[in-house]
């Protein structure tokens, strides 16, 4: 495509980058790897083999070796109790329940079945339950996107209601940008000079998504969370190539100064400007260190024994000191109740959750604007939504440096 990134990180394992400047991984990366998939792996598998009863080795090496292909040899290895087919399940379900053949099952629907579980109803007390979940950006959140105004100004709500006792921040974010994740810590720091904050972690709080959770009283992380990457790295793009041979562009300009136009697209950048934006990577890396270090009560010294972009389980984080207690979300939130001296209490969300109607609106004017952009771009939308993709490197960032599944 003819686009050249000019990448600025600091952290030998801070492998977010490598895509830009290596065609394959570096030992750092490869090792960090290797230990995070295998800290995963004996974790699904120990609690597996505590579940169903079997021997750890013994299951470890059926798993290893994919002697279970089938439903039949599950049942037969010890996964699964039995092989039915629907309508065989819905007589065990009557039998369990003592109905008769014929008798119609009482299904209920999850949407109905969660507004019986609120305990407390009625209680003055409420526990503030703020989701962010996705890339850290700035401006409001979205589908997939932590949204610096939108947290900040959660973290207010909840922190002027005196009916909230508590707040358990739900973090779910590979990171982002950095200064939107900075602008949040702050917005946590305030709130806990108020009244417990305690994170619960989901699947990932790494790099930026970790810089808000250090913020907290107390952090709870599920045994499989991916979690730490402390460290940050800068992307700049240089498109003149990508401008004058795809799209036929060229750009001409003024400044003032050696450095006026040192953020531009249009030109790599110079020898004096490499050295200010690694020395500008260099910095942050230090601020980050360093509020970690105060929110953990660790020195920066050994901080960075444990950063350098590095990831780590939930379970490893908590050996590290990374992370005070593994758990889930309800672990978070009884830390809550217990931080802030109240035995009933009510959840509230924030951001208040859409309704079906209004998700479903917002869907389809999405759709639309996107239809209208493809229209008026014609064949330069496919361009236009890679450089897209691209743009949301640019700058200064704090994320973890790939995305995980297991199969």
């Amino acid at each position: 495509m003819d686009i050249k990134p000019q990448v600025f990180r600091v952290g030998d394992f801070k492998g977010a980058v490598e895509p830009f400047i290596r065609e394959d991984l570096s030992t750092e990366n490869k090792l960090q790897l290797d230990e995070l998939i295998q800290g995963i792996y004996k974790e699904v598998v120990t609690q597996i083999s505590a579940s169903r009863g079997i021997d750890y080795s013994e299951l470890r090496n059926t798993s290893d070796k994919m002697l279970v292909r089938n439903a039949k040899l599950a049942k037969e290895y010890g996964l699964i109790d039995s092989l039915v087919y629907e309508d065989e399940m819905k007589d065990e379900l009557r039998n369990r329940l003592g109905l008769e053949t014929d008798e119609e099952i009482p299904f209920i629907k999850y949407s109905k079945y969660k507004k019986t579980v609120s305990f407390y109803k009625n209680s003055p007390n409420e526990i503030a339950v703020i989701v962010a979940e996705g890339t850290i950006l700035p401006g409001e959140s979205d589908q997939g996107v932590v949204g610096a105004e939108t947290i900040i100004d959660e973290l207010t709500k909840a922190r002027l209601n005196k009916k909230v006792k508590a707040v358990v921040l739900r973090i779910n974010s590979p990171g982002g940008a950095f200064q939107s994740a900075d602008q949040m810590w702050r917005e946590i720091v305030l709130t806990g000079q108020e009244k417990p904050v305690i994170a619960s972690m989901g699947d990932y709080a790494a790099s930026g998504g970790y810089y808000l959770a250090m913020a907290c009283d107390t952090i709870i992380a599920r045994p499989t969370t991916i979690t730490g990457s402390i460290g940050v790295f800068s992307v700049l793009f240089d498109l003149s190539g990508f401008m004058g041979n795809k799209l036929g562009l060229t750009s001409e300009h003024v400044q003032t100064g050696e450095v006026g136009d040192m953020i531009t697209l249009t030109r790599s950048l110079t020898d004096l400007e490499k050295s200010i934006w690694q020395k500008q990577t260099d910095e942050i890396y230090e601020t980050f260190t360093g509020k970690a270090a105060t929110g953990r009560n660790m020195s920066q010294a050994d901080i960075k024994k444990v950063a350098s972009g590095r990831v780590w389980t939930g379970t490893q984080g908590a050996e590290k000191g990374l992370v005070d207690n593994l758990g889930g979300f309800n672990d978070a939130v009884l830390a809550a109740a217990y931080k802030a001296g109240i035995d009933d209490y009510r959840l509230r969300y924030y951001p208040k959750q859409k309704t079906y109607i209004e998700k479903l609106m917002g869907t389809l004017e999405e759709s639309a604007k996107v239809r209208i952009l493809q229209w008026e771009m014609g064949e330069f939308y496919p361009a236009y939504n890679q450089w897209k993709q691209i743009k949301s490197y640019q700058g200064t960032q704090a994320r973890i440096p790939v995305d995980f599944e297991i199969h």
